[in-house]
């Protein structure tokens, strides 16, 4: 199946971003790399993208990043919400979305 995405659909896709980096250093034992064998995510990324627990919000925004040529690290966010739901997947890159360039 092909599904065609541009960078709206991305950000429709996640539920909050943030700068990433050496700030999150003490928060990284609250995060698991969903693929590989890293003990901890990367804090050399500039972004944080979190896209909730569905893994077809992260299969979607993964696969568009990829397409426009986009590194980025996938990680499972276990912080959980006042509610008991985990904050879930986030995709850590150095693409920043068109809100965050100031262009939306």
């Amino acid at each position: 199946m092909k599904v065609d995405m541009n960078e709206a659909m991305f950000e429709a896709l996640t539920e909050t971003s943030m700068e990433w980096g050496e700030r999150w250093r003490e928060k990284l034992d609250r995060f698991e790399c969903v693929w590989g064998d890293a003990p901890y995510p990367s804090l050399d990324w500039s972004m944080a993208y979190w896209v909730g627990n569905n893994p077809a919000s992260m299969i979607l925004a993964r696969s568009w990043l990829l397409d426009e040529g986009h590194d980025f690290e996938i990680v499972w966010d276990m912080a959980e919400h006042a509610e008991g739901d985990w904050s879930g997947y986030a995709i850590l890159t150095n693409y920043r979305s068109a809100s965050w360039r100031g262009q939306n």
